[in-house]
């Protein structure tokens, strides 16, 4: 629980890069005034930070439940921003000034940008997690066909994201422990 950023929090200072998280269930909200910015991500005066492939999903803030933005200039790609929920603006993106560039996001609601659409991500509970994509997810081989992935896997498969990349966070790929007779990866003893 924060005022400003209630998972991650950028207050001034030199330019940070934000990539491959997964940000969820975090608020940021004052019961007792106007603050609350940001409930995944917030950010105050932050000078150039880069928001890339981050999935930001089920956060609560007064203004940008996802992401905001006061007065600074921000770059975000490659991202996931669903379930988010704001009490006063946009749930998913906040910004004070029109300062951010916003590209090659999955945004609930929608954002002007290139490369920015608004669907259902399609999560899926794999190994690691809640929020691997599923085969047929829109947020899979969308993001910018220039930017470099995160080693890791977006998919319940296993597979590293090659290509064009995925959007989202990347987790780690989960190897099952060595069984003695297992040869084929099913799980069972085969030999």
């Amino acid at each position: 629980i924060g005022l400003v950023g209630g998972g991650i929090a950028l207050w001034g200072g030199d330019a940070s890069i934000v990539e491959n998280n997964l940000i969820y269930g975090n608020t940021a909200v004052d019961p007792f005034c106007c603050y609350g910015e940001g409930g995944g991500i917030g950010m105050y005066l932050a000078d150039f930070p880069e928001l890339r492939f981050n999935t930001i999903v089920g956060n609560t803030a007064r203004t940008g439940g996802g992401v905001a933005s006061i007065s600074g200039f921000v770059t975000m790609t490659n991202s996931i921003l669903f379930g988010n929920v704001s009490l006063v603006s946009d749930p998913s993106v906040y910004e004070s000034l029109p300062s951010m560039q916003i590209a090659h996001n999955c945004i609930a609601g929608g954002y002007p940008g290139v490369g920015n659409f608004d669907a259902d991500p399609q999560f899926e509970v794999g190994l690691a997690g809640d929020y691997y994509l599923s085969a047929t997810s829109p947020c899979v081989d969308a993001g910018d066909p220039v930017a470099s992935p995160p080693v890791g896997t977006t998919q319940v498969s296993q597979e590293f994201d090659i290509g064009i990349a995925d959007l989202g966070y990347h987790a780690p790929i989960v190897v099952a422990p060595f069984r003695r007779g297992e040869v084929n990866m099913d799980g069972l003893v085969n030999i």
